[in-house]
């Protein structure tokens, strides 16, 4: 009966290893992955629309890119760079009207990778999951390992082998709970670079049709 509490017992560090793997891969897969895709797909969809705007009016051209960023989660981006456009006049038929805006600070400066792409996918956060991964199971090794070890009986030939049994068998679990960790954080390093630089791609895109809409200077 001992010792098959203490089989239990060895049995919960990887299990509990194996719980928060599942965990931080269904978090890692909705909290980034999917939002990630969305952000780089809205972003390719906003830079090739600014840029079907280059040709024509410059002022229905200023007034067409405001609208494709109304009711957008860089809505407030586009209003706070638009302040920043010099309003360039002439006179006409004895009234002053705006013909053009100039761009005074680059699109960049407001569309930064910080405020568009570090602060919705919440980076810093992810960027750490491997690290914490790792740790989780190096620690469900060490765990498995304490629990056999706490578990030893030397009180007999019998009992030693039958120890010796679950500490393997519980090492052996460990071990395998922490390959699973490992294998976890390498394919989540990887998957979150590959997304990250997609984003950073079409943010480049839609900061330099913006940039592109405008002629420089004052």
């Amino acid at each position: 009966m001992e010792n098959s509490a203490s089989g239990i017992l060895q049995f919960l560090p990887p299990l509990f290893v194996g719980a928060l793997l599942v965990f931080a891969c269904y978090h890692f897969y909705n909290k980034y992955v999917v939002v990630s895709r969305e952000l780089a797909v809205n972003l390719q969809k906003l830079a090739r629309t600014v840029r079907s705007m280059t040709e024509g009016d410059e002022q229905a051209r200023r007034s067409g890119v405001g609208k494709v960023f109304m009711n957008t989660p860089l809505e407030n981006t586009w209003k706070d760079f638009a302040k920043t456009l010099h309003a360039q006049t002439t006179v006409q038929e004895g009234l002053l009207k705006q013909t053009r805006s100039r761009m005074t600070v680059p699109a960049e400066h407001f569309f930064s990778v910080s405020a568009v792409i570090d602060r919705p996918l919440g980076v810093d956060y992810f960027k750490h999951l491997p690290g914490i991964l790792t740790g989780i199971g190096i620690i469900g090794t060490f765990s498995g390992l304490l629990f056999g070890l706490s578990n030893f009986d030397t009180s007999s030939a019998e009992a030693m082998q039958t120890s010796i049994s679950l500490l393997i068998a519980g090492v052996r679990d460990a071990f395998y709970a922490s390959a699973a960790a490992i294998t976890a954080a390498m394919v989540i390093t990887h998957w979150e670079k590959l997304l990250y630089y997609r984003c950073l791609s079409a943010l480049d895109e839609l900061v330099d049709a913006v940039n592109s809409s405008f002629e420089a200077g004052v």
